[in-house]
């Protein structure tokens, strides 16, 4: 006889696993997704199987091959996971400061503004933050500056940004600063 809902099977998997096998919740993640189960019912499940939080199926997502707009997104889901959080949890596990902003755009809506200040909050410097930015925002020089500006950062941290993340010459970057 077969399961009636699928979310009760994920849930009933993943209590016998816990209970009657005495896996891990990382070995009870690799059968489950091995089985086809998703990353959303694995979450719910191993809620109440394990106690499972964002932060601790975050890194279970990337073991088993999820990507940062993935693993943000089904946190955002399963554990409703505030922006700040997911960025900390991305960051923890190793996502790029690139990865970790263009899961934000995608997985919250968030502006490069948003962005920004998510990463500021996080006590992120101004050059991954301006790496975060040319890449999921496809941002300028100049849009970046004005973006850096906008959240607070002194413009020396702003111009060190530009030269690493923009590769830009001083020149360059006195320019961008003055317009």
């Amino acid at each position: 006889d077969g399961f009636v809902v699928i979310g009760k099977g994920a849930e009933q998997m993943a209590n016998v696993l816990s209970k009657g096998y005495k896996k891990s919740m990382k070995e009870a993640a690799e059968l489950m997704n091995d089985a086809g189960e998703t990353f959303e019912d694995m979450g719910k499940a191993f809620q109440l199987a394990y106690g499972t939080t964002a932060k601790t199926f975050g890194p279970v997502m990337k073991d088993l091959g999820a990507g940062a707009t993935e693993i943000a997104g089904e946190l955002k889901k399963v554990f409703s996971t505030s922006t700040k959080d997911v960025a900390k949890v991305l960051d923890d596990i190793g996502e790029s400061p690139e990865a970790v902003a263009g899961a934000l755009k995608s997985a919250y809506k968030q502006s490069a503004k948003q962005v920004a200040q998510t990463f500021k909050n996080m006590g992120k410097d101004a050059t991954n933050i301006a790496k975060g930015l040319k890449s999921a925002f496809k941002q300028s020089t100049k849009d970046v500056a004005k973006t850096l500006d906008a959240v607070g950062i002194d413009s020396g941290e702003v111009g060190k940004a530009l030269r690493y993340a923009y590769k830009q010459s001083a020149k360059n970057v006195a320019k961008t600063m003055k317009d």
